[in-house]
């Protein structure tokens, strides 16, 4: 039995053979890319064009006009963001840690379109909850209940306010944030990702 990547390469050369340079392969990473131009070079007898090859990420990042930076740089800006915010002066040893966990999170927000300003939203009342979050399920609604119940009744109250506090600026420091790497002409995945779904939904992207 063929390989799938042989059975693509055969699917492709049967299909496409005359015109390979009009058309774009994705791939979801660089090693599939290899085997694939392997297989298509093996049944072809003279010099041709090959097809455009791209990884999710490199597709994405084509349609957005926006690099993927490295982890480290995002960690700094983020950390430069938040310290503005809170006009904090000193170094904090920890800033790694916890700004990658807040990328993180940035980047599950973006992935699935969540709208910021709701999310970070201080809300604690099952009816508010149905109001702003109305397009979620019973279960996921429930959910953001059990987290502010949390947040209300086991936190102690210094930790609560202090939480608090982050919590209300943290849609702030996500615009901040989000507006450096646009004039920098970088993102992360899940802004890159936004982008790109967001431009499609607008028709700019053709």
């Amino acid at each position: 039995m063929k390989s799938f990547l042989k059975q693509v390469a055969h699917y492709i050369l049967n299909n496409y053979k005359n015109n390979l340079q009009d058309i774009a392969i994705i791939f979801p990473g660089k090693r599939s890319k290899i085997f694939l131009n392997k297989y298509l070079s093996e049944n072809i007898e003279k010099p041709i064009w090959s097809p455009a090859y791209y990884t999710i990420n490199e597709l994405m990042e084509e349609l957005s006009g926006l690099i993927i930076s490295e982890e480290i740089n995002l960690n700094l800006i983020l950390f430069k963001i938040i310290s503005k915010v809170f006009e904090q002066k000193n170094f904090n040893e920890n800033f790694y840690f916890q700004t990658s966990v807040l990328l993180n999170d940035f980047d599950d927000i973006d992935k699935y379109l969540i709208d910021v300003d709701s999310l970070f939203s201080n809300i604690s009342d099952i009816k508010e909850i149905e109001t702003k979050f109305d397009y979620l399920t019973d279960k996921q609604k429930n959910m953001i209940q059990q987290f502010w119940f949390i947040v209300d009744n086991k936190l102690k109250t210094n930790g609560k306010e202090k939480f608090l506090t982050f919590w209300q600026k943290l849609s702030e420091i996500y615009y901040l944030f989000n507006e450096q790497l646009t004039e920098l002409k970088i993102g992360y995945e899940g802004k890159i990702y936004r982008k790109v779904g967001t431009d499609i939904r607008n028709n700019i992207i053709p």
